[in-house]
């Protein structure tokens, strides 16, 4: 009796257990156009480099990672767009990868994105880049976004003052062709921190150390934007050995420039523009329009100081200030 039991149980499930084989074959099966699928529209990141040194070569490492980690794991194309090469050939490389999303890492990279015929169709998300809407990116109705290099100039005047809250006229140099739409900007900004912003016109980079001789007789300090018809490399010593001598503080635009006699600089942590970049192209592959996602600014700067020009200028730096600083000139 027992083993007859055993053996009509057995019989029952013998076609149960098929059955329950049988269904979960189909359902594999079934999931293999969706997993082919799914393959097929693995987005694609194309991105556009003129310089794999330096900064850039921070954010590009930076934005690579962020979008490797990204849930969608998108195919990144890196793409060299160096002086001398055939850019026509490597937009057409671009076009026919068929990218979700452009990323132009510079500000040339971007000009050669935005200048493509014919247009490249996928949205452009550009980094680190100066001055974007100044530099024309924004216009035309394209499709574009992007992480700016752009300290605001309320982070920058309210760091001078605290640096020097004895000072109430701000100098600056610009080139009214590069950045003449951003010191017009900044003037109301500083009125509000209560700051006089003088400001003079260079026609040439030759001309600055002249006009800046003019202008440090007018003012307690200096404010200096990142123009290209101020700061060259003949002119950028010139312009720092001229402060010095005249005992004017200045706020210069890099490490650098603090190394070589500027009392303080704004620092940008590149790598981190580029996880600001991959952020914004993970929103567009989510889904979001280029056009609804906000052009941001760098949100992790840090303070570079120079102890020795402080010391030359009798500048006192308010020690809240001065546990602030990443850099220090000594």
């Amino acid at each position: 009796m027992h083993s007859e039991v055993g053996a009509s149980g057995r019989d029952r499930k013998g076609p149960r257990r098929r059955a329950k084989l049988g269904r979960a074959l189909l359902a594999a099966l079934a999931l293999l156009p969706c997993l082919a699928e799914a393959a097929d529209t693995q987005p694609r990141v194309a991105v556009l480099r003129t310089s794999r040194i330096g900064p850039f070569a921070d954010a590009i490492g930076a934005l690579e990672t962020a979008l490797r980690a990204d849930r969608r794991q998108p195919e990144i194309l890196t793409f060299d767009l160096e002086a001398g090469g055939d850019v026509a050939s490597a937009m057409e490389s671009v076009r026919r990868s068929a990218p979700a999303v452009v990323v132009s890492v510079g500000s040339l990279a971007t000009s050669l994105a935005l200048e493509a015929a014919p247009p490249l169709d996928a949205p452009i998300v550009f980094s680190m880049v100066l001055y974007p809407a100044e530099s024309g990116f924004l216009s035309g109705g394209r499709a574009i976004t992007g992480a700016s290099l752009d300290v605001p100039p309320r982070e920058q005047l309210s760091t001078l003052q605290r640096l020097l809250p004895e000072a109430h006229s701000v100098g600056v140099l610009y080139s009214p062709r590069e950045t003449g739409a951003v010191v017009a900007a900044a003037k109301p900004v500083a009125e509000r921190l209560g700051l006089q912003l003088v400001s003079e016109a260079v026609d040439e980079p030759s001309k600055a150390p002249v006009v800046l001789d003019s202008l440090m007789k007018r003012v307690d300090a200096l404010w200096t934007v990142a123009d290209g018809g101020v700061f060259t490399p003949q002119t950028t010593p010139a312009l720092l050995l001229a402060a010095l001598r005249s005992r004017k503080p200045m706020l210069g635009l890099s490490p650098g420039q603090v190394r070589s006699g500027a009392l303080a600089a704004l620092v940008v942590d590149y790598e981190d523009v580029g996880r600001q970049t991959a952020e914004i192209v993970g929103s567009i592959l989510g889904g979001r329009r280029a056009a609804d996602v906000p052009i941001t600014h760098p949100r992790h700067v840090t303070l570079a100081l120079n102890l020795r020009t402080a010391e030359l200028l009798g500048v006192k730096i308010p020690p809240d200030v001065l546990s602030e600083a990443h850099v220090l000139v000594q």
